[in-house]
């Protein structure tokens, strides 16, 4: 499977779309998958494409990582159908794009009525902003001027 996302080019949320990749590997009965991009970063569909049938597959499922339809879903389904009839021998088709599922629906809802409840003069981060800010030194207070730095060293440091 070639799983395609929009691209970007913003390295960590294409890293983001090779985590989705290997998860859906790791968790179903798939030969393979790979990440594609249907904008702005590398491997393009082409190249997608072309990388897994050097891999060896015999056959090929492109699957638009989107919501909705739109140009990059049609450029998807256009560009998979160039490589079905360019590769003789290997069955290289486009499945439907993602949808919209009930569990993301209500992840926005919620996010919404957090944003609300917190007001105007406090916005709301996403979750990679608050998972790398965890992430980064002398990110977060523990309510004392030093910063985070101050904890593991003590009067030693």
């Amino acid at each position: 499977m070639l799983l395609v996302g929009r691209g970007t080019t913003d390295a960590e949320a294409n890293a983001e779309m090779c985590k989705i990749a290997r998860l859906l590997w790791e968790r179903n009965r798939f030969g393979w998958v790979e990440a594609g991009f249907s904008s702005l970063a590398w491997p393009d569909v082409p190249a997608g494409i072309d990388r897994c049938i050097r891999l060896g597959a015999r056959r090929v499922l492109v699957m638009p990582y989107f919501m909705n339809t739109g140009v990059l879903v049609k450029r998807i389904h256009e560009l998979t159908r160039l490589a079905s009839i360019r590769y003789k021998g290997v069955e290289v088709v486009a499945g439907g794009h993602m949808g919209v599922h009930p569990k993301l629906v209500a992840l926005i809802l919620n996010r919404a009525l957090e944003a609300q409840q917190a007001g105007p003069d406090r916005p709301i981060r996403s979750e990679r902003a608050w998972r790398y800010q965890d992430q980064a030194p002398h990110s977060h207070d523990h309510g004392h001027e030093h910063g985070h730095h101050h904890h593991h060293h003590g009067d030693a440091g």
